[in-house]
């Protein structure tokens, strides 16, 4: 496996990823706080899949601080998420398989 140090790259790109993810998501609901009154209008997967994202690019966040102070544990965790961000075309599967590349990585 390659050293912790060189995981930094992963971690920028998860943190930068995430986080724009998140910040996306918080911008967008407080520049359409006009249109508050009609979220019970909005189907109720449609808002579940909404908040599913938005914790995906939270825990992608979180993933990417931990790679870059470079905790062991973080591998449980951020296995799991960079496959899901495979699934995020393009830039999440450029992030997801960054990651699973240096993860698999052999010496």
């Amino acid at each position: 496996m390659l050293s912790k140090q060189q995981y930094s790259m992963a971690g920028w790109a998860f943190a930068i990823y995430g986080g724009s993810g998140v910040l996306w998501f918080f911008n967008l609901q407080l520049l359409d706080i006009s249109y508050q009154p009609f979220l019970h209008l909005l189907p109720i997967p449609f808002l579940l899949h909404v908040n599913l994202i938005l914790m995906i690019d939270f825990l992608t966040l979180l993933c990417g601080i931990y790679l870059l102070k470079q905790h062991d544990s973080v591998h449980r965790v951020a296995l799991p998420v960079a496959m899901i961000n495979l699934l995020a075309l393009p830039i999440g599967t450029m992030v997801g398989g960054l990651y699973l590349w240096f993860y698999y990585k052999r010496e």
